[in-house]
């Protein structure tokens, strides 16, 4: 009795300390512009042979386009015989349920809440593409560069504009946010949950730092447009700056860094 409880539990020891291999699926196809992003920043670009019309970054690999936004060609999806589907939260559940009728696996990455989730998310896109050593990496000299960051903003009160045409905020709950309170700022707005605001909410809240993400090159007529209104703090200390779309609202963890020590730089000015 004594030896089976001993062979009994060297075999429940080596079942826990046995490590699974890593996921590795080599026909990726990214519903998604952040999930692109980070496949190319993990070196698994091979794996992708299928993504968005927004994936910039695979135009120059010639990466077929199955989707936009929000439609996805479903039958030129499954006749590329992909093993794994990732999309976004913006990818409508119908087609998600008609991929996997077809017997293709799917991944939903919900948008990430803060800088941790982009981290996570990153981390678990490693597991599955057999990089996991390097996400973790990225992630690990990302934490460390963010701990090596001032807190410029600390004290100041901020909008940061997502777009103009109606006004549209940045909230808290959202990785964007983190833009603002990381380095110490405080978001105008960090009391609503409907991220359409007026500009004469603006005015009346007036903040110290105005920060518009400049889309399709309007940016700079966005800046020049609060300019004539001399009485908020914003412009009156010269206070307004733009950050590139393309990087802020589908970072990488690196990008993401990239995009607070660019803030950092134009704060100082």
């Amino acid at each position: 009795m004594k030896i089976r409880c001993s062979f009994l539990s060297f075999i429940v020891l080596a079942f826990f300390c046995y490590k699974l291999p890593a996921e590795n699926y080599r026909r990726i196809i990214s519903l998604a512009q952040s999930v692109t992003n980070n496949l190319y920043l993990l070196g698994a670009q091979d794996k992708l042979i299928g993504c968005t019309k927004y994936c910039t970054i695979a135009r120059k690999d010639n990466i077929p386009i199955v989707a936009d936004a929000l439609t996805v060609n479903i039958e030129k999806v499954v006749s590329m015989q992909p093993d794994l589907v990732i999309t976004s939260g913006l990818t409508p559940p119908r087609i998600l349920n008609a991929i996997e009728k077809m017997g293709i696996r799917t991944l939903r990455f919900q948008p990430p809440r803060d800088f941790e989730e982009l981290c996570q998310q990153l981390e678990k896109l490693g597991e599955l593409c057999d990089k996991t050593e390097t996400a973790r990496q990225y992630i690990r000299e990302s934490r460390e560069r963010l701990t090596q960051l001032p807190q410029p903003m600390k004290n100041k009160t901020v909008f940061m504009e997502l777009g103009n045409n109606p006004l549209y905020s940045v909230l808290p709950g959202s990785f964007m946010n983190d833009y603002i309170t990381l380095l110490g700022g405080q978001n105008i707005f960090n009391d609503l949950t409907n991220d359409m605001v007026s500009k004469e909410t603006v005015l009346l809240r007036n903040p110290d730092i105005i920060i518009v993400v400049s889309m399709n090159g309007a940016g700079r007529q966005e800046i020049e447009s609060w300019k004539q209104y001399t009485h908020l703090r914003a412009v009156s200390h010269n206070r307004l700056f733009l950050i590139d779309a393309e990087e802020a609202c589908v970072p990488t963890p690196v990008t993401f860094i990239n995009v607070l020590e660019k803030l950092i730089q134009d704060l100082k000015l």
